[in-house]
């Protein structure tokens, strides 16, 4: 049977469309280190995907998104993180493969 909006006998049109992030934020941008823990990252997609997050040059996670916004608290990394400057970069990932632009956040621990 073929999917709905297809003629029979051909195919289902491919997805070429590459998932948006539209919400990408975290709670703070500068925090103490002794507070890292309680930051929370806030993520959205407009349309089903996943989401790949690499801290410092290191991916830390991936994690399912829908259109409604993941909260991720990410206390184990977060924790752990020395004073300075450190770089997150969000890449969603759709079923079919294509990836949205990546996202970068910059987040500043102090002592």
């Amino acid at each position: 049977m073929p999917a709905p909006g297809t003629a029979p006998g051909t195919a289902p049109a491919a997805d070429r469309t590459a998932p948006v992030l539209t919400t990408a934020k975290l709670s703070a941008r500068r925090v103490r280190a002794a507070k890292a823990r309680k930051v929370l990252l806030r993520l959205r997609s407009s349309e089903a995907a996943k989401a790949t997050i690499v801290l410092d040059g290191r991916r830390t996670t991936a994690l399912p998104l829908g259109t409604a916004t993941a909260k991720l608290r990410v206390a184990r990394k977060l924790g752990r993180l020395r004073p300075g400057r450190h770089v997150l970069r969000i890449v969603a990932t759709d079923a079919a493969g294509n990836r949205s632009a990546a996202r970068k956040l910059v987040l500043k621990v102090r002592r």
